[in-house]
């Protein structure tokens, strides 16, 4: 009964071939259907009972003994090759070539379907999903620069399965075109493999293996953290991002996934985090690529988390046993109280990157106050020991604009060194209230008083004090005033020196200038300073002062500003020169002097002729290497232009012929 049903289903078929052929106006011969084979030129479609339907589109002879060995099978043998295709019913394809090189079909519809095609001249292939046109190769290989497959997808859901690929194998499915790495896969024992979730769009397939997983490396912040982290960062890089491929990041802190991040080119992935509290904190970051190869690095982070009370006049000792130092921190609207025979206090649960006040009390040691912006910034406490000879200070503020007394704060600082360092730290630190501050200094040291708006971020360094006798100071801060601006970072800045003080001016009109570091050595000598170098953090402006007397007052200084704000850092290098107060007004504006040191150029250059071009090539280079050396050029020239141009002035001085003279 089943033979009979399948002749029907045949010769149903004859008969549709027939009508199909007479409407497309093709000619089928008798002896076709005497060897049940019919020629087909325009398309014939043949659909399995539960099965897919063909459409044949090659000219060719298609033999129609058992066209569908099973219900849900079409198999076709033609003088152009033969095809299998085993699929869901209502699949539908249209075959445009069988044989050759490539096997290539289109008009495909298998969504929430499956259909394989298996050519007699090459291995199989199954579409599912939104797949829409498969073209593939009879002979497909990983790392040849060459197509493999080729398909069209509507949606970006469909899946593509390929045989007789090498076994055992994990592949990539690129897109050399777009560098888009569409899928991985790896094939069975074999050569098997489906690449799934394929982009939408056309695209021409190659296939290639991996070149290895990716590397981590350039991890921040690690160690001992000195300012307040936001982000974690990693460099990756990954031999396998020229052909498509991406890495995903996942970044942990202290265990917790914290965030993530994506790359499809070497560079730094990053992510932010919350201010960590103090102590010893480890992170992690593991890195994964298309290949599902993984690189895990884990790093630690040691935010502060220790108070440290120190000598003044020995800051190299610890206040420790048998003297018991009591400390108060004040933040928050919270007081914590804690004590210490170790010259050390643990900070756990304060605030690390917000102020606090610290006061410190032990026998023999006089009270200190200290205001401490960020623990990051300063992680010491210095008391003076109640045995040195001191005095007793009171600074009040002047009525200054920009420095109003309800949020303006004092700091005292003392050159420390330790380890062969000498900075700054600060010793004693307070807002101003109506009667000033009042504190004990020890005796003919040199401290140093910078006033701080901490509304603003305005900084007035006042310069040197040197504590001799018991005194009322007044404290005049002036806001920066500033002579250069830099076009490319928009901060302003000038130098002047006098022959009584250096003057150092900062501005950002921004207000976002994380860090400044000074360092003022002397022109030619490094090593020689001026003063200890000096940091100040977060920050708008700063107006630096630093007395000079001696020898000092004679030498020429370079001031060196080290900028980081935000991940830039910048390096602002300005000669100060000495410019005698005999010579131009101490308060001219550098700006104004600049103007006259060219003006003054440009009439002495006027006073030689062609006649004296030589002569006058050397002598304006040498006027203006004296312009530069005292100061007066400021930035406008470097010392390297000014080497150029007397050399330029000699050489066209010593090949002019000499003229007759000034005329």
């Amino acid at each position: 009964m089943e033979r009979l049903d399948r002749r029907q289903v045949v010769a149903l078929l004859l008969v549709g071939l027939v009508a199909g052929a007479a409407g497309a106006g093709l000619v089928v011969a008798v002896s076709s259907f005497l060897s049940n084979s019919v020629h087909v030129q325009n398309g014939v479609t043949l659909h399995a009972p539960t099965g897919p339907a063909v459409t044949i589109e090659e000219t060719a002879e298609v033999n129609l003994t058992d066209p569908f060995p099973a219900s849900d099978t079409v198999e076709i043998r033609s003088s152009k090759g033969n095809i299998t295709a085993t699929g869901s019913q209502w699949a539908n394809v249209t075959v445009d070539q069988i044989n050759g090189t490539w096997t290539n079909t289109s008009s495909i519809d298998v969504i929430g379907k499956t259909l394989t095609l298996n050519p007699g001249d090459k291995s199989a292939a199954t579409v599912t999903g939104d797949i829409t046109s498969l073209d593939w190769k009879a002979s497909m290989a990983a790392d040849d620069g060459t197509t493999d497959f080729v398909y069209s997808s509507a949606l970006g859901s469909g899946s593509v399965t390929l045989r007789g690929l090498p076994g055992n194998t994990k592949l990539g499915a690129v897109d050399p075109s777009s560098h888009t790495l569409l899928d991985v896969a790896t094939t069975d024992g074999s050569g098997s493999a489906t690449f799934s979730g394929l982009s939408s769009g056309s695209h021409s397939v190659e296939f290639v293996t991996t070149k290895g997983a990716p590397t981590i490396s350039g991890a921040s912040p690690t160690g001992n953290a000195n300012s307040n982290p936001t982000q974690l960062s990693v460099n990756v890089s990954d031999p396998d991002f020229p052909a498509g491929d991406q890495v995903d990041l996942t970044f942990k802190l202290d265990g917790v996934t914290v965030g993530t991040d994506t790359l499809t080119a070497n560079g730094t992935a990053t992510t932010s985090i919350s201010s960590p509290t103090g102590g010893t904190h480890s992170w992690t970051v593991t890195a994964t690529d298309g290949y599902s190869q993984t690189r895990t690095a884990s790093y630690s982070l040691n935010i502060p988390s220790t108070l440290y009370i120190y000598n003044e006049s020995a800051p190299n000792t610890l206040i420790n046993s048998p003297t018991n130092v009591t400390v108060q921190f004040f933040a928050n609207e919270n007081i914590i109280k804690r004590t210490t025979t170790t010259g050390s206090v643990n900070l756990t649960g304060l605030p690390v990157n917000q102020p606090i006040y610290v006061k410190a009390d032990a026998d023999g040691y006089y009270s200190r106050t200290v205001y401490i912006p960020s623990l990051y910034q300063q992680q010491e406490v210095y008391l003076l020991n109640e045995n040195v000879t001191v005095t007793t200070d009171r600074f009040t503020l002047a009525d200054t604009p920009g420095f109003p007394q309800g949020s303006s704060t004092l700091y005292i600082k003392r050159a420390i060194t330790k380890n062969g360092s000498t900075t700054w730290k600060t010793i004693v630190s307070d807002q101003f209230g109506v009667a000033g501050l009042t504190t004990t200094l020890e005796k003919n040291v040199r401290y140093r008083v910078v006033i701080e708006n901490i509304d603003t971020n305005k900084v007035a360094v006042l310069g040197a004090y040197t504590a001799t006798i018991d005194e009322t100071v007044e404290l005049h801060p002036e806001p920066p005033g500033v002579g250069v601006t830099d076009d490319e970072t928009g901060v302003g800045y000038s130098v002047v020196q006098t022959d009584s003080a250096l003057t150092i001016q900062y501005s950002d009109p921004t207000n976002t200038t994380d860090s400044l570091d000074i360092w003022i050595h002397e022109r030619g000598n490094t090593s020689q300073k001026l003063v200890a170098n000096q940091t100040y953090f977060g920050l708008g402006e700063v107006n630096e002062i630093e007395p000079l007397s001696g020898a000092d007052a004679n030498t020429s200084w370079v001031v060196v500003m080290t900028v980081a704000r935000g991940n830039e850092t910048f390096v602002i290098r300005q000669n100060a020169g000495n410019r005698p107060g005999t010579l131009v007004p101490a308060d001219l504006d550098p700006m104004w002097l600049q103007f006259i040191a060219v003006a003054l150029l440009v009439l002495f250059a006027g006073i030689f002729s062609i006649h004296t071009r030589g002569v006058g090539a050397f002598a304006v280079a040498a006027i203006g290497a004296v312009l530069w050396w005292v100061g007066w050029l400021g930035v406008m020239a470097s010392g390297a232009a000014v080497a150029m141009a007397l050399g330029i002035g000699i050489m066209v001085m010593l090949t002019d012929s000499p003229g007759p003279g000034l005329g």
